[in-house]
């Protein structure tokens, strides 16, 4: 019986014993210089920009009441709906 890459149950059998005499895993020493170390320390980051997002999204709606978003300001002066 093939699985999905091709490989024979036999095979893969093989394989697993061959990995588990290598252990490829216990010979890995991690990065050495700092800044592969700085890397991977920010390997879990996934942003987490979304609450802030949500946050920003609430209070832009106040904010636009006194100053809407097309108004261009100068000199510290609102120009919208000035003639």
């Amino acid at each position: 019986m093939l699985s999905m890459a091709g490989w024979t149950l036999e095979r893969r059998k093989r394989q697993a014993e061959l990995i588990r005499q290598w252990k490829p895993l216990a010979k890995s020493t991690g990065p050495k210089s700092q800044e592969g170390k700085e890397r991977v320390a920010r390997n879990s980051w996934r942003g987490g920009h979304r609450q802030e997002l949500r946050e920003l999204s609430t209070v832009l709606p106040a904010v636009w009441i006194w100053c809407p978003p097309n108004a261009v300001v100068a000199s510290g002066a609102s120009t919208a709906g000035a003639s």
